[in-house]
């Protein structure tokens, strides 16, 4: 078996089996409902399987990045932006949406990034699409707040797509 097949059967064992091996109601109540936080996104807003990771979790907040606040065409491809927003499990609220970049593109290819390095900076990259896109970097550490100032980071590579941390790129 390959490691995708391996893969694909440990995770359909690990959501099976505590279904199958209960004994009766869960312990705790918790609540499902959903909380929606992108608006006006358009085709692959937020996952793209080529382009990860678009969340992290770092000191007790989860900073999610995303394709958002479309502006409508009339091909009803609209031109989106890199969105950043943050979420507080605590009391499970979302921050307010925040533009990356005032250039927009319908170009799914332009959907940012966001990662965190050693130092609890986090980077955020988006706009690549056989070019180098934008590098952004925290100016400060951050440590869990939900406003972020932001720098240039240095350039990547000189062309990419598909951009994804901890992987290798692929360029062209």
């Amino acid at each position: 078996m390959n490691r995708y097949t391996l893969l694909v059967c440990l995770v359909s064992c690990m959501s099976v089996l505590p279904a199958a091996y209960s004994e009766g109601q869960p312990q705790s109540e918790t609540s499902t409902n959903l909380l929606p936080f992108g608006r006006d996104g358009q085709i692959k807003m937020l996952y793209d399987c080529r382009q990860r990771p678009q969340s992290v979790f770092l000191n007790d907040r989860l900073y999610i990045v995303y394709n958002g606040d479309t502006e409508p065409r009339k091909s009803g491809k609209g031109k989106s932006y890199p969105m950043l927003i943050t979420y507080d499990p605590q009391d499970r609220s979302f921050s307010k949406p925040v533009r990356l970049s005032q250039k927009n593109s319908s170009d799914h290819h332009y959907c940012p990034i966001i990662w965190a390095d050693t130092s609890d900076n986090l980077h955020v990259l988006f706009g690549c699409h056989k070019t180098p896109g934008t590098h952004l970097v925290s100016k400060h550490t951050v440590k869990g707040a939900a406003k972020i100032a932001w720098q240039q980071g240095p350039q990547i590579a000189p062309k990419l797509s598909y951009e994804q941390d901890g992987l290798a790129f692929h360029h062209w």
